[in-house]
């Protein structure tokens, strides 16, 4: 049997350490919520409702794969926009878009005016905090690619991420991407965090082995988790849905909840993939 969790559970705090924090981010709490993957209405979906109005966080962080199939589009956006007003960040929600999510799923959100700003291949600089949000898509159109929507982010001036510095002179820079698979650019580039999902943790594990299948290109020992590349860390959330099958085997949902502090991250600062922390 896989470990029954909670519905309260699914809730998980979650401290990350940054060497280079700057100190108006000490204690800032991220509610990281990813891979819904809304087939049609369900109780669970009202479980986490209720649950996520209850959150307490100064940000809330969306990072795709809000539906599976064609014709699961307005279910998904019905869950999706009763999620997002639920949660009541102080300083937003932001967002970006997954692989499953298709051309008119993001027409109906568009549509539907959700609470999110999206930041498709897109940067924002807070205006209240020192910290930069970029954000790319990885859909399934012919056009996407998150490796150059990055890179082309970061040459236009950061695609309007130049905020006024604090007086330490330090922003935070953080980017969605729905797959992990982008850590190694995104520390080349500057990132200093990156939240992902896509996983599912595997969505199947066997216990003492792990995962056996984590969609990605990376090994399967870096499937979920706390990752390092160099300077960056990657939060790979074990999201809140399945796909395929719909269950999971010994790899329980979660949405985590982190809270930034300023310390060392544990791992090393080198040229490599590290898991510095499993969950």
């Amino acid at each position: 049997h896989a470990p029954r969790v909670p519905a309260h559970e699914l809730l998980q705090p979650i401290d990350l350490t940054l060497p280079g924090l700057p100190e108006a981010l000490e204690g800032v709490r991220i509610a990281h919520i990813s891979d819904l993957h809304v087939h049609r209405p369900a109780r669970r979906w009202e479980r986490l409702i209720e649950l996520a109005s209850a959150i307490e966080c100064d940000l809330a962080l969306f990072t795709g794969d809000y539906m599976t199939y064609s014709r699961h589009e307005q279910a998904a956006v019905d869950v999706l926009a009763r999620v997002a007003d639920a949660v009541r960040p102080q300083y937003g929600r932001y967002g970006v878009f997954g692989n499953h999510d298709s051309a008119t799923l993001k027409r109906l959100v568009q549509e539907a005016d959700l609470p999110i700003r999206w930041l498709s291949n897109a940067g924002y600089a807070h205006p209240e905090l020192p910290l930069d949000l970029l954000g790319v898509d990885t859909t399934k159109a012919r056009d996407s690619d998150p490796f150059r929507a990055l890179l082309d982010i970061l040459r236009t001036d950061a695609g309007g991420v130049s905020g006024t510095a604090p007086p330490d002179g330090k922003r935070l820079r953080i980017l969605l991407s729905h797959i992990p698979n982008l850590l190694p650019i995104a520390s080349d580039l500057g990132v200093d965090l990156m939240l992902s999902g896509h996983t599912h943790g595997g969505q199947m594990r066997l216990p003492g082995f792990g995962p056996l299948y984590n969609s990605t290109d990376l090994p399967l020992a870096y499937t979920t988790g706390l990752l390092r590349y160099g300077q960056t860390l990657c939060c790979v959330t074990r999201g809140l849905g399945e796909v395929h099958l719909t269950f999971r085997f010994w790899c329980p949902r979660q949405l985590p909840i982190y809270t930034l502090r300023r310390g060392e991250p544990g791992g090393e600062n080198v040229k490599g993939m590290q898991c510095v922390r499993k969950w």
